[in-house]
């Protein structure tokens, strides 16, 4: 959908709606092409240029941020920041650690466990797409004040904290 012809899409999608039409879409039509091309952009990055998939970035990213002092995390603790299930995350970190992004270390207290940790060009590459990305995700509200941005923040987060059986 071009954003160019939001309003004149808005009223076709209202002329052939009729009473079914609800004005929430003025506001949520937007929203989702600015989220398309916001994860659009974001995978070009991730995908294009590092060839990782976004759940091989998340593993990355929570183990940077998550995991102690050498980047090291369990696989309980990244299935509580990720919502993965067991059969995904094992997939996604055997393509990690095939890739040399991660190593799988046994865990002392655990037998049956094996800890994640991120290997020095795990870091160096998660670190970079980080950076690349907030980058790109910067220059998309660059439109905004930064005033307005905040206000888009407080407002997000009210959304996000009335929404229905959240």
């Amino acid at each position: 959908m071009d954003i160019n012809e939001l309003d004149s899409d808005i009223q076709e999608h209202k002329a052939r709606l009729g009473s079914l039409y609800s004005s929430v879409l003025e506001t949520t039509l937007p929203f989702f092409i600015f989220e398309q091309r916001l994860q659009s952009g974001t995978a070009k990055i991730e995908e294009g240029r590092y060839r990782l998939a976004s759940s091989e970035v998340d593993v990355l990213v929570t183990a940077l941020v998550s995991g102690d002092e050498d980047y090291t995390i369990t696989p309980t603790r990244l299935y509580e920041k990720l919502l993965f299930t067991s059969g995904a995350i094992t997939k996604v970190l055997k393509k990690l650690e095939e890739k040399g992004y991660i190593e799988r270390l046994d865990c002392e207290h655990d037998k049956r466990s094996r800890l994640v940790r991120l290997t020095p060009m795990g870091k160096e590459t998660c670190e970079n797409i980080l950076s690349e990305v907030f980058a790109y995700q910067q220059s998309c509200f660059d439109v905004l004040s930064r005033e307005e941005q905040e206000s888009f923040r407080k407002i997000l987060v009210k959304l996000a904290r009335g929404m229905p059986g959240g």
